[in-house]
């Protein structure tokens, strides 16, 4: 008899365990265009010169990446979604935050060379949300 229970028990956990798990992704307060940002960009990691592209239209302020030097490589971001939060009181290092409100985008990058990842990191990435529109801080890729 206390095989039953036992099963029972079990049922009932994981109900409550997907249960849960559906009301934190409802709950998600990311922004669409974050994640449309970042998928996209994800997207032209097969190629340097699409990656640059899209990288050049994606930062705030336009032209920031004027200063980087040419890219032989490209990144998969692959963010921690449930961790990312909205940091108003952010400011970069140097120049102006991006527009809007800002998030803080903890992420996996993939470096990825000649097709195969060639090495990863870590990196809070901050980007900025104004009108339905997600920036990236700029930042050059190597």
């Amino acid at each position: 008899m206390r095989f039953p229970r036992v099963a029972l028990i079990g049922v009932v956990l994981a109900t409550a365990a997907c249960s849960a798990a559906a009301d934190a992704d409802s709950a998600d307060p990311t922004p669409p265009a974050v994640r449309t940002l970042l998928d996209g960009l994800s997207a032209t990691a097969d190629s340097v010169a699409d990656q640059q592209a899209a990288l050049a239209a994606a930062v705030d302020p336009v032209g920031g990446l004027s200063g980087c030097a040419a890219a032989t490589s490209t990144i998969r971001f692959e963010p921690v979604w449930a961790a990312v939060h909205p940091v108003p009181q952010w400011r970069p290092s140097s120049g102006a935050p991006p527009a809007g409100e800002v998030y803080e985008v903890p992420s996996v990058l993939r470096i990825v060379r000649d097709g195969r990842i060639a090495g990863t990191d870590l990196a809070t990435l901050h980007v900025g949300v104004q009108d339905g529109v997600a920036r990236l801080v700029p930042f050059c890729i190597q």
